[in-house]
């Protein structure tokens, strides 16, 4: 294995391990499970408040987080096979870091929409 093929298979699974952590928030968040306190999900002083503040900033930033997740398994599991099937680097590169900015595109906004929706209780 190349070096561009080992760095690009290593970037892919890197975001398909980012796109399990935010699939999971995305649900817990979506059913109402994602306690406060938790180590993952919408922190923000608005959404930490109050149970209320937490649950409302999920329920409305939920699905966003559930599909930054998908977004990056798609874009990290296709870069990963590329790369393991020798693909060009520019690629697998272009393909992984795009889909890693539009993750981070969905979380940042998922963040500003829980965010909006909490500090709306208080």
């Amino acid at each position: 294995m190349s070096g561009d093929a080992l760095t690009g298979t290593i970037s892919g699974l890197a975001l398909v391990a980012a796109a399990a952590i935010l699939v999971r928030t995305g649900i817990r968040a979506l059913s109402g499970e994602l306690p406060l306190r938790n180590w993952s999900g919408i922190r923000t002083r608005a959404t930490m408040a109050s149970d209320e503040a937490w649950k409302t900033a999920h329920l409305a930033g939920g699905s966003l987080l559930w599909w930054a997740g998908v977004t990056a398994f798609t874009a990290g599991g296709f870069g990963t096979m590329l790369a393991l099937y020798g693909s060009g680097p520019g690629l697998v590169f272009g393909l992984i870091l795009g889909g890693a900015v539009v993750t981070a595109g969905l979380t940042v906004l998922a963040a500003v929409i829980g965010h909006r929706a909490a500090a709306e209780i208080e």
